[in-house]
């Protein structure tokens, strides 16, 4: 086999296994969300490690999820916006 294809593989499908795995792990609501930081993340490590440019959209998007998530944490978590009377 090809160092490309060892390195296509382990970088892929051996992590993609790994990560799903670890989400097996955890409760349903929790690992929604850690599903939906992954996107993201790559995102600012391509934009800090190589210098990739967003655009105003993509930039956006980012907030967009930000505010979904916290409102969604505190549903999970039990905590709601509105206090209860």
């Amino acid at each position: 086999m090809s160092a490309s294809l060892k390195f296509g593989f382990l970088s892929t499908v051996l992590a993609f296994c790994l990560y799903t795995a670890g989400l097996k792990n955890l409760d349903n609501g929790k690992a929604s969300i850690l599903a939906s930081v992954e996107p993201v993340a790559a995102t600012l490590i391509g934009v800090i490690l190589y210098k990739e440019t967003l655009s105003a959209g993509e930039i956006f998007g980012i907030l967009i999820w930000n505010l979904d998530v916290k409102r969604n944490s505190y549903f999970i978590i039990g905590m709601p916006f509105a206090t209860r009377r």
